[in-house]
């Protein structure tokens, strides 16, 4: 157990890691609006959008999330094409924090990727986590009247399944569990203490004035990208071989295919 520890702290304060939890906390930063403007377009129909700004509340200043939800259900996007152009764009934008998590999964995965493929993957795995998650979301507000332990429930899963995708090769199923269990863990006491925080511990708005809200936003992408980074560092440390480990059979072959006809000669 101490060897393992040793391990994760090793890998998480490592020059890659330190290098990819900026990154990946400049990806999230960027994604945030396309992201925001995805499920406000897809929830106006489906779901109340309480939903999402109470969840997203809990890690950002409320004068940032507010406003802009409010502001895009103010909007009328008129005809199909307008949509379907936003929609790809906001998909594209965000998915590159998906894109990020995909280069340092092949060194973690001992395996070579061309760029390109994991540029188109990294959408289509976006695409993909999106609809799922919007799925337990209408689970959760349908089913669940627990409304604390139906976020978790679905934070947990969606943690899991996000490790999953994000992985070239076959782990057993309870590394991901554990790595999502951790981090859905600590995002859920991140999400309740961090403001409190905030208020009683920093001097931000002492310092920073009317630009507190902005570093705090940093700040919180920041510590979600050291989190699920953390959680994904678990997950690899209960590997001791990751060559033994066989490769992801549908993503591989789909590899294949494309490269077979894309491949640089």
């Amino acid at each position: 157990m101490i060897k393992k520890g040793i391990r994760i702290f090793q890998k998480f304060n490592s020059a890659e890691g330190v290098m990819f939890t900026a990154s990946f906390a400049y990806s999230l930063l960027l994604a945030l609006a396309p992201i925001l403007t995805i499920f406000v377009i897809a929830f106006q129909v489906t779901l109340d959008l309480n939903t999402i700004t109470d969840f997203l509340v809990r890690y950002i200043p409320e004068e940032f999330v507010i406003p802009f939800v409010n502001y895009l259900e103010s909007q009328s996007f008129s005809g199909l094409l307008s949509l379907i152009m936003l929609l790809a764009a906001s998909v594209y934008i965000a998915s590159k924090s998906v894109y990020s998590f995909l280069l340092i999964s092949t060194k973690e995965d001992e395996i070579e990727y061309e760029t390109i493929f994991l540029r188109i993957l990294s959408v289509l795995l976006f695409i993909l986590m999106i609809v799922f998650v919007t799925f337990l979301l209408i689970v959760r507000q349908k089913v669940f009247q627990f409304q604390n332990i139906g976020s978790f429930l679905l934070l947990l899963i969606s943690l899991a399944l996000f490790y999953r995708l994000l992985s070239f090769r076959q782990y057993p199923l309870y590394t991901y569990l554990i790595g999502g269990l951790f981090s859905s863990v600590s995002l859920s006491l991140l999400g309740k203490f961090f403001f409190f925080i905030v208020d009683h511990f920093t001097l931000y708005e002492t310092k920073y004035g009317p630009l507190s809200s902005l570093v705090i936003l940093l700040l919180s992408c920041y510590i979600i990208s050291c989190i699920i980074y953390l959680g994904y560092c678990i997950i690899h440390s209960l590997i001791e071989d990751p060559k033994k480990v066989p490769l992801t059979r549908h993503v591989h072959s789909f590899y294949n295919t494309f490269n077979s006809l894309f491949k640089r000669r």
